[in-house]
């Protein structure tokens, strides 16, 4: 929301070349994304990663004081989903769709498309651009 309220505010400057460019939104955006994955992804797990207790009770891995299956634990849950299925799910198939579009983005120079997605690729060879999406997935 912020980088967008950047975006938006940065379209009232006088001078051209102060504006913020979509694509390049886009990209930092992207990028912030990829750096915040693999914290995001280990938070969303959490509620899901349970130990036994010997009296048969199981609890937090991380936070020992909440049973699972009870209150606290029921409302982690629930948020561990919705951060699983919204934030890991659709960021990692966003770029995995935008790692298969893009030898046709660049064909048909399409530099937009291909500009947004740079941050998966920048830091490989050409003939290798698939391996940011596949850093992802590790």
């Amino acid at each position: 929301v912020w980088m967008w309220l950047c975006f938006a505010m940065a379209k009232l400057l006088p001078y051209q070349w102060l504006r913020w460019k979509p694509a390049m939104t886009m990209n930092s955006i992207g990028s912030l994304l990829q750096m915040s994955y693999g914290p995001m992804s280990m938070l969303a797990l959490q509620p899901f990663m349970c130990y036994s207790h010997p009296n048969g009770s199981q609890s937090l891995l991380r936070q020992p004081s909440i049973v699972c299956g009870e209150g606290d634990h029921r409302a982690m849950l629930v948020a561990g989903c919705l951060l699983l299925i919204l934030f890991v799910f659709g960021f990692l198939t966003a770029c995995l769709v935008a790692t298969c579009r893009h030898p046709s983005w660049l064909a048909r120079r399409d530099s937009n498309a291909a500009l947004c997605f740079n941050f998966l690729t920048f830091r490989f060879r050409m003939d290798m651009w698939w391996f940011g999406a596949l850093s992802l997935v590790r």
